[in-house]
């Protein structure tokens, strides 16, 4: 099994080429989760038959307290029960 980097790796790298590839990596893994949880919320509000998608988007994100749409997202493509 391979592993992931995990920001916990930036305190240890020392290297500036190391930190990059590190802070790289993560932020794919960041668009790869936000794309997924995009993916799975607009199913979801499928299924519920929503119609108006970006206002239930915005409660969403008020409800949680979240500063962004893309924060919803991401939490949602990182949740491991909602697969």
């Amino acid at each position: 099994m391979k592993q992931k980097p995990t920001q916990e790796w930036m305190n240890y790298a020392t290297t500036a080429k190391a930190k990059a590839k590190i802070k790289q990596i993560l932020n794919e893994e960041k668009r790869k989760a936000t794309t997924e949880g995009r993916d799975k919320l607009g199913k979801l509000l499928q299924k519920g038959m929503i119609d108006s998608y970006n206002n239930e988007i915005n409660l969403l994100t008020d409800y949680f307290r979240l500063s962004s749409d893309i924060e919803l997202f991401y939490s949602i493509g990182n949740d491991p029960n909602l697969k």
